[in-house]
């Protein structure tokens, strides 16, 4: 981010975690946020920095919850099949930490009334345009595969319930 936008980030956004390392959050900055005390409704911005000799962040991703704490402890999470945007960015994180080796997420949050979070995460998600938030696009051949294999871990789910008529 830079100019206006990062000036508005700044006046809008407050870091809560400086160093949110997803992969092992509990022994982290991260944990911090799993004190009751953060079970807060507000919107959320995760950040990336590449390394400390360039303090630039790229803005990736915006979010609302009623509980940062839960929201977080969501993102720490193993791959869950009912809820894989979540693990979405720790898949970013370990690709980004191959790329850049000292890179790093950041949190920031802004207390928000429930009435408004979702107002509000539209109007800063239309401001900002993080790529997270964007719509993925993929080859359709990446597509057939994850249709292929959603589908055989659904059969897997259901092999039980239909081997036996009632």
């Amino acid at each position: 981010m830079a100019g206006s936008k990062r000036i508005q980030f700044d006046d809008e956004f407050g870091l809560v975690c400086g160093d949110a390392t997803l992969q092992d959050g509990m022994n982290g900055d991260i944990a911090q946020l799993l004190h009751p005390t953060h079970a807060t409704p507000c919107i959320y911005a995760w950040t990336l920095r590449i390394d400390e000799t360039q303090p630039a962040e790229r803005l990736l991703y915006i979010g609302k919850t009623r509980s940062l704490r839960r929201r977080v402890r969501e993102y720490l999470q193993p791959f869950q099949p009912h809820s894989p945007n979540d693990y979405k960015l720790q898949v970013f994180q370990r690709q980004a930490l191959t790329v850049f080796p000292q890179s790093r997420l950041l949190l920031y949050a802004k207390p928000e009334l429930v009435a408004m979070l979702t107002a509000s995460e539209k109007r800063l998600i239309d401001w900002f345009d993080p790529p997270l938030n964007r719509r993925a696009t993929v080859p359709d051949s990446v597509r057939t595969e994850f249709q292929v294999s959603f589908e055989k871990f659904y059969l897997a789910g259901l092999a039980g319930v239909l081997s036996a008529a009632p």
